[in-house]
């Protein structure tokens, strides 16, 4: 989720021409999008608000590809420019929640390790994503917005497969983690203790 949070930074320039509109209005999206992913997330719960913003994150990143071969004519870069703040709000959104959803997942004895494992793979992701964006438009100009439009996919797919957390207690130890998974799923985890 990370590498298209950073691509679509990255892809400003792709938008409608006016790099310097296109930024600006990129990263101050993201102000009313830290507001809304905490109203949806309290009033709706935090995976239908993240399942619905990366859904509606990969619309927008389909339009904007869908448009990227036209001619360069203005009404094409403006609709451009609104579909890329817009997949930029919900992929905040989007951010925004996955974060929240995951402090909440971890038990509490292990949450802060998982936590920083997790900010790792996030900046490998982010250091990832200037390749995405810039060298894959060398390539072809369709295919940075393709290959955001793919992980969207599968991010929003997997997104499906968490378990909701609003309302409920965080978990304090990785026992009750097991008892959930034991009471829930037909998979069977085992967690052996490290010797």
């Amino acid at each position: 989720m990370v590498i298209i949070y950073f691509g679509i930074n990255l892809s400003t320039s792709y938008l409608s021409g006016n790099f310097y509109l296109d930024f600006t209005l990129v990263f101050f999206v993201e102000i009313p999008a830290a507001y809304a992913a905490t109203i949806f997330c309290n009033r709706y719960g935090r995976k239908p608000t993240t399942v619905v913003s990366i859904f509606l994150c990969l619309i927008a990143l389909i339009v904007i590809t869908s448009l990227s071969g036209e001619s360069e004519t203005k009404s094409y870069g403006i609709v451009r420019s609104i579909f890329g703040v817009s997949a930029k709000f919900f992929i905040t959104v989007a951010f925004n929640a996955v974060y929240l959803l995951a402090i909440e997942n971890y038990p509490t004895s292990i949450r802060s390790q998982a936590l920083c494992l997790m900010n790792v793979f996030l900046l490998l992701a982010a250091v990832c994503s200037p390749w995405m964006a810039l060298g894959l438009h060398k390539v072809n100009p369709y295919l940075p917005f393709v290959v955001m439009s793919f992980i969207c996919l599968c991010n929003g797919l997997t997104s499906l497969l968490t378990t909701e957390t609003r309302g409920k207690p965080t978990l304090e130890v990785v026992a009750e983690l097991k008892n959930i998974n034991d009471a829930n799923n037909d998979i069977k985890v085992e967690f052996k203790p490290l010797s």
